[in-house]
């Protein structure tokens, strides 16, 4: 879960703690609505304050089951790769008389059909 999610749901439970928790909502409701106000939330302040009680525990189960399959970036089935790539090792072709290389680095960029001597195509190194 993002903490975007965590806290849409428990700005969903803060409107609906006097249904959940009945008079025993008011300092409950305080202390989240102070947390919620905040320029950044402490998240893990609000997962602890909401995982004190059963109501609100199944309440946030409940609120975050809701958006647990909302796809987040990209159209539906896309995935972003997290972290930084490593290049790949470059493919190298040779040629088997004079020793010239020549490196790939890209899938699909050509190779060229013989050395620079001429003597013939090269041959990928496996």
């Amino acid at each position: 879960m993002r903490d975007e999610e965590i806290v849409a749901a428990a700005q969903v439970i803060c409107a609906r703690l006097r249904v959940l928790l009945g008079e025993d909502a008011a300092g409950v409701e305080e202390r989240l609505s102070a947390l919620l106000a905040r320029a950044v939330v402490d998240v893990d302040a609000v997962i602890e304050l909401l995982g004190r009680r059963e109501e609100t525990r199944a309440a946030m189960r409940e609120e975050l089951a809701r958006v647990r399959f909302v796809p987040r970036d990209g159209p539906p089935g896309f995935a972003a790769v997290t972290g930084l790539g490593d290049p790949a090792a470059p493919i190298f072709y040779r040629c088997g008389e004079c020793g010239y290389t020549y490196p790939v680095f890209e899938v699909g960029e050509p190779v060229p059909a013989s050395c620079q001597e001429g003597h013939g195509p090269l041959v990928r190194v496996e």
